[in-house]
């Protein structure tokens, strides 16, 4: 008989921590005995340990304690520094969306875009550079993005992706239907990297926090509805909630 695995976001959880307890216990009494995924585990924990070495924490901190005279909301931010990121690999669904691990870049200078309370930084790689972008960013296909949200405070986040005939890519959770991420307050890592496919059609970024649980697939097809309504095209922007936080991508076709 096989033997059932737990699901990769489910152990993508269990090892920074965010998952139920009925969850935790299931997830960790499957790895204690199963040594493809005790090993897959420790994956995740030696590549959070080399990816906050490469993050300038001591700068990035003095960055966000300067904000916190203004922003209440960043001090919360600051004490998250300390917190291990979440990264891991997941499988995601349609237009040729792919794992793969982006080392992000040092930064040197405060790019953070924000849109209503939750903000992100965005980071593409293409071929061996990986650089930071934000809204309107032009794309080739097999560009690799990955998504720090920075969130002030705790509480379940979905990213999703749209295109321009309403066609939809799943980024957190990583298939439809599936639940809401738990995130905690400041940065957080999305686990897995989303690969741009070859359709030359331009494709806007979602993320959507709220405090309670909510459905993913609730919200984005609330969303696909709104825009359509509104008989504006992608680009525009007005279509979208406030509280929700978007970017456009191009695609450039090689």
């Amino acid at each position: 008989m096989t033997r059932a695995h737990p699901a990769v976001h489910e152990l993508d959880g269990y090892s920074v921590a965010a998952l139920d307890p009925d969850a935790a216990a299931r997830v960790g009494a499957h790895v204690g005995s199963c040594s493809p995924c005790k090993s897959y585990i420790h994956r995740l924990e030696a590549e959070r340990a080399t990816l906050m070495t490469r993050m300038p924490a001591a700068a990035f901190a003095a960055k966000v304690a300067d904000k916190a005279a203004t922003a209440s909301w960043w001090r919360a931010a600051v004490a998250s520094l300390r917190r291990p990121l979440a990264l891991g690999a997941v499988a995601l669904l349609a237009t040729a969306v792919a794992v793969v691990l982006v080392v992000l870049p040092a930064r040197d200078h405060d790019r953070v875009r924000s849109m209503g309370s939750l903000s992100a930084r965005l980071y593409l790689r293409h071929g061996e550079v990986t650089r930071e972008i934000g809204d309107g960013a032009a794309v080739t296909p097999g560009d690799a993005l990955r998504v720090v949200v920075i969130a002030p405070s705790a509480g379940y986040l979905a990213a999703f992706f749209m295109d321009d005939v309403g066609g939809l890519t799943w980024l957190a959770p990583p298939e439809p239907g599936g639940e809401a991420l738990p995130i905690g307050a400041g940065e957080v890592l999305l686990p897995g990297s989303a690969v741009f496919d070859g359709s030359p059609r331009p494709e806007r970024l979602f993320l959507v926090e709220r405090i309670e649980r909510f459905r993913p697939a609730d919200v984005a097809t609330q969303i696909v509805a709104r825009w359509r309504a509104s008989g504006l095209p992608l680009a525009a922007h007005a279509f979208v909630p406030a509280e929700v936080y978007s970017v456009l991508f191009t695609k450039e076709m090689p």
